[in-house]
């Protein structure tokens, strides 16, 4: 097993051998287990109780709980079928539906520990790796053993699906326009624990991209607009300026002006967030206003129908004779991907081909851009593989924008991946591979974007497994430093292949007699790991083993070598 790099830090593994043993990882019956009381609470203002149990050094909170939780501080978070989602990242089957008496607690694909039901409820989830999730979304919590407290150093400010909806809710007087989120949002500390968010919306649909309103929210209310009536030709630029204010900038027209060119000096306003009320720096001119339409908000519809129209205008493009195909853990076919700063949004839909009657059908993934009436296709691939395993939306370049994730199985041993990076309006794969692919921020750097740990089938249970980021430098992916070996492994391969260790336990084999692949995966994810004693015993116990099983006892003399 080959090994290249990696992610965060687990006492769990460590806990369970400076005890002396590995334990069972659950039963089929439930066990009795002490209950525990834990406080949630966020910037030290406790807001509810629950009740949670320990195992195996890791605390496990109801499901429903925590995700009422996140969404009580307006953190979009939900679970669909087996993935755990928090803003647009999925998780991925870290919970799972229970067999009888017991849950089973899976990372990717890999189960990693069997825990029991307790008090009939179906679902817990281990708390740690909400944690990390949340860590990728710009969330930072504390776990003191009895109370979790959230901490936000990049406050998520209003959910998109509260920004959308409401943008849906504004109409443009006159023509019954409605407005559509434009770019990202941009977010400040108000001062006392929540948030001062300005978003643009952009009138829909729209044939020319002009005609926009600056939404601002306190918290996850709505508080104001750009002024009255509303509605100006075009944000050129928001900015943060100190604490609690923002600094937008709009173009200035004289009436004679084209939209593609205003000839007077643009606009700058501050809006500043105190005292409970949002104080704005003046007016402004009629130069930067759309003139003789006004905008009303009349807070009472939906989003269905730009949904609608934003899902005809992607059917529209499909090949001909093929059909969309559902996202992964839902029934949604569309994945919308923010811009940045004030671009234009993305839309992602993955459909079937059509049947030749020859060949099966693959799946394929398109890439549109625009809005209603002018959206076009900027990126598609027709044969990705059999079966869409994963669409997802994330930085993963480290430079403030979504860049799409794709997998489909080409295979039961491997996906298609595919990483979509967008520049200029141009989106272009910049990692083009096969294998299972983990996407996250694995080094515990925000700004270093996310990492792809990418596992590829060796022999039985064994992976080689190598860890790729974003170099600014050289404007590609790369393997990522040496230096970051242990904090993917210690989390993430570690804990598989412990997991197969316990399961060969359950199966009733000696702890100093499991398969040899098993001991030697152990010992060299351990090493890796930075783990030297744990890595020196499996490799001892997997050179007990027949020196004619796989792998040879080289590689395993090695790892006793770099061990001591």
């Amino acid at each position: 097993m080959k090994a290249y790099q990696g992610s965060l830090f687990s006492s769990a593994i460590l806990a369970l051998w400076a005890l002396g043993g590995m334990g069972t990882a659950g039963a089929a019956t439930t066990p009795t287990l002490p209950m525990k009381s834990v406080q949630i609470s966020y910037h030290g203002r406790g807001f509810l109780h629950t009740q949670g149990f320990v195992r195996g050094g890791t605390t496990y909170l109801p499901l429903n709980t925590v995700l009422q939780s996140l969404r009580n501080l307006g953190i979009s978070a939900r679970f669909e079928q087996q993935d755990f989602m928090i803003d647009n990242l999925n998780m991925g089957n870290i919970v799972d539906r229970p067999s009888q008496g017991s849950i089973d607690i899976l990372v990717g694909p890999y189960r990693i520990a069997n825990v029991p039901i307790v008090d009939g409820l179906p679902q817990y989830i281990p708390i740690w790796y909400v944690m990390q999730a949340l860590k990728q979304v710009g969330v930072n919590s504390i776990w003191n053993g009895r109370s979790w407290t959230l901490l936000s150093t990049a406050s998520p400010g209003p959910s998109t699906a509260r920004m959308e909806h409401v943008m849906c809710c504004t109409v443009e007087l006159g023509t019954e326009m409605r407005f559509a989120l434009t770019g990202s949002p941009l977010t400040v500390s108000d001062g006392e624990g929540g948030t001062f968010t300005a978003v643009v919306g952009t009138r829909y649909p729209t044939a020319d991209g002009y005609g926009q309103v600056v939404y601002f929210f306190h918290n996850n209310d709505l508080v104001g607009w750009t002024g009255k009536p509303g509605e100006v030709t075009e944000v050129q630029k928001m900015v943060k300026r100190g604490a609690n204010t923002l600094a937008i900038t709009y173009a200035n027209y004289t009436p004679a002006d084209p939209l593609s060119n205003p000839s007077l000096a643009p606009v700058t306003l501050t809006y500043h967030w105190a005292d409970n009320a949002m104080h704005t720096s003046g007016f402004l001119p009629i130069g930067t206003l759309v003139p003789k339409l006004a905008v009303s908000y009349t807070g009472s519809i939906t989003s269905t129908d730009i949904q609608s129209a934003v899902k005809s205008e992607l059917l529209r493009l499909l090949p001909i004779g093929s059909t969309p195909v559902s996202l992964p853990g839902g029934q949604e076919t569309i994945l919308r991907v923010r811009g940045t700063g004030l671009m234009q949004p993305a839309y992602v839909m993955a459909y079937r081909n059509a049947d030749t009657g020859t060949t099966p059908s693959q799946v394929g993934v398109m890439v549109a851009s625009g809005f209603a009436g002018t959206m076009k296709e900027v990126w598609n691939q027709p044969n990705l593989g059999m079966t869409l395993k994963e669409l997802n939306a994330g930085d993963v370049t480290g430079n403030g924008q979504n860049d799409i994730v794709l997998q489909a199985s080409v295979s039961a041993m491997a996906n298609h991946v595919l990483v979509l990076h967008v520049e200029n309006g141009k989106w272009t794969p910049i990692l083009n591979t096969y294998g299972f692919a983990d996407v996250g921020n694995f080094i515990g750097n925000p700004g270093a974007g996310k990492q792809v740990a990418l596992w590829v089938e060796d022999t039985g249970p064994l992976y080689d497994i190598s860890m790729y980021h974003w170099s600014k430098s050289t404007a590609k992916m790369v393997p990522v430093a040496n230096a970051d070996f242990p904090k993917y492994f210690q989390n993430f391969v570690l804990p598989y292949y412990v997991h197969l260790y316990k399961q060969n336990l359950l199966a009733g084999q000696s702890p100093a007699n499991p398969p040899k692949m098993v001991a030697y995966g152990v010992a060299e994810s351990a090493l890796d790991a930075g783990i030297k004693p744990l890595a020196l015993k499996f490799a001892k116990i997997g050179l007990s083993q027949p020196a004619t099983d796989y792998p040879s006892n080289q590689r395993l003399e090695q790892i006793v070598q770099a061990a001591k």
